[in-house]
């Protein structure tokens, strides 16, 4: 039918300036027929045909399909296969015979060690639980490094009476000894080494960020003021007072909650209408 069809509507047409595409003439016509041979018991029960429900995107794929094997079958005709069956030129041997009972093979047999059924064995816990055995392997805590031990200076013999020896520790777990008189004024005592302050780690891209912006003032010649704020706090506009805290203020998202201000309303209540769907 689709072939008919296809001969009797070989183009679009055009009425009263709209276009209609060649498919479309050809799915209608196949729908009428379709509805025609549905709707009519005599039919349907006299003959075997089957109108399935056809559509614009099956219909091109098969009409491509057979303009395609048209072609190939005109291009291909008085040509022999490509690839002719081989012949044995004497006749082969019988095939085997697959045996019925498989022979067993004179080796030890492998035996296969299966895992226990734990089935039904799992225990049941309350959601954020985790199970006994799980709970127990716990990564074990690393010792914390020993400290290197110093071994204590020898003791230096007095080089004169009324000499009292004493110990400075220094920074680095080291011991330095002095002798200092009774009678007389102490020695000065050696100042330890200055111990570097400890640095922030700075990402990689704020050291670069701030190596431009120094180049940049440099070659410029204009720096550029450092923000000083000039209050420490923001001032509440319904009670004067800072927004802390302490004071009786809170804030969620762009709302502030003052407790002075607020009607004898509660913080929890405030929180919870400011929670609730909008």
């Amino acid at each position: 039918m689709c072939i008919k069809l296809c001969a009797l509507h070989k183009s679009s047409s055009r009425k009263a300036g709209v276009s209609t595409p060649r498919w479309t003439k050809i799915l209608d016509a196949y729908h009428h027929v379709r509805e025609l041979v549905l709707n009519t018991p005599r039919v349907m029960a006299d003959t075997t045909i089957q109108l399935f429900e056809l559509n614009q995107r099956t219909l091109i794929q098969w009409f491509q399909q057979r303009q395609k094997s048209q072609e190939m079958s005109v291009l291909t005709q008085g040509l022999g296969p490509a690839n002719p069956i081989p012949v044995a030129p004497e006749q082969l041997p019988p095939p085997q015979e697959q045996p019925g009972v498989v022979q067993a093979t004179s080796g030890p047999r492998h035996e296969f060690v299966l895992p226990p059924n734990l089935l039904g064995q799992a225990p049941v816990l309350r959601p954020g639980r985790r199970p006994a055995a799980a709970a127990t392997r716990e990564r074990p805590i690393a010792p914390a490094p020993a400290l290197p031990v110093v071994p204590a200076p020898a003791a230096q013999p007095m080089s004169a009476p009324g000499m009292l020896p004493f110990f400075i520790i220094n920074p680095g777990m080291t011991g330095t000894q002095l002798l200092t008189s009774s009678t007389g004024p102490a020695p000065p005592v050696p100042a330890p080494p200055p111990v570097p302050a400890p640095t922030t780690p700075v990402s990689r891209y704020t050291e670069r960020n701030r190596r431009r912006r120094a180049r940049q003032e440099e070659e410029g010649g204009v720096h550029k003021r450092k923000y000083v704020r000039a209050v420490t706090y923001n001032t509440c506009s319904q009670c004067g007072q800072p927004k802390t805290k302490e004071f009786g203020h809170s804030r969620h998202g762009s709302a502030t909650f003052c407790s002075r201000a607020s009607n004898g309303k509660t913080l929890e209540e405030w929180l919870a209408e400011q929670r609730e769907p909008k």
